[in-house]
């Protein structure tokens, strides 16, 4: 599985136009989840919907499902769909650090679990792969070959360290890609409010100078 991931971060790399060996990943952890059969499944949450915290995670699926994810665009844009198990098939899911790195160019798989037997238990697997470097001075960040000056980037530097301290901030239902966000609009808010202040400032020192 190992050999796995790594091979699928690769193929993801290249296909952004840069080579495989900017971002390594390994194995980090890999769990197994238990989901009992559930009389009522219509009446329960199986999981909230989140995004993983990693470069990508891969999953096999049993055959009973439930993993549902959520359209990002176009006509269907929010709507959630199901995954349905293959098998022998493994997917894929795309996480926040991934995201990072491609300043955008990837999206994390927004995904949810539904309970759907009142007679099997579902039983996943899942694999998280992330950087194997994590100390204070392995920085992570947008890759240099995908910042232009049409789209420079939108995310400051962090260590995994820094990254994963942060996620609790936002629960398992949230993202925390939008901790490590540059505001880009800042010098522009800044200068259009010193253009939006001059004027009222000139007008107060014109009415209080009487006075002094």
């Amino acid at each position: 599985m190992d050999e796995f991931g790594k091979e699928m971060a690769g193929i993801l790399l290249e296909a952004l136009g840069v080579g495989p060996e900017r971002l390594d990943v390994e194995s980090w952890i890999m769990a197994c989840h238990y989901y009992p059969p559930c009389p009522e499944p219509e009446r329960v949450v199986g999981s909230l919907e989140h995004t993983d915290p990693n470069v990508l995670t891969v999953l096999a699926q049993d055959d009973v499902g439930g993993l549902q994810l959520r359209l990002d665009g176009g006509n269907n844009d929010g709507a959630w769909v199901d995954v349905p198990p293959v098998p022998g098939a493994l997917v894929v899911n795309i996480g926040d650090v991934l995201k990072l790195v491609s300043n955008d160019e990837y999206k994390s798989a927004v995904h949810k679990l539904r309970i759907k037997s009142d007679q099997d238990a579902r039983v996943p697997v899942a694999t998280s792969f992330n950087p194997p470097k994590r100390g204070d001075s392995d920085l992570l960040g947008p890759l240099p070959e995908l910042v232009t000056a049409e789209k420079p980037a939108l995310y400051r530097s962090f260590t995994m360290t820094e990254f994963l301290k942060f996620r609790p901030e936002f629960g398992h239902g949230g993202s925390s890609t939008g901790g490590f966000r540059v505001a880009h609009d800042v010098k522009h808010f800044v200068s259009r409010a010193v253009q939006v202040m001059d004027p009222l400032v000139y007008d107060m020192e014109e009415e209080i100078a009487p006075d002094m």
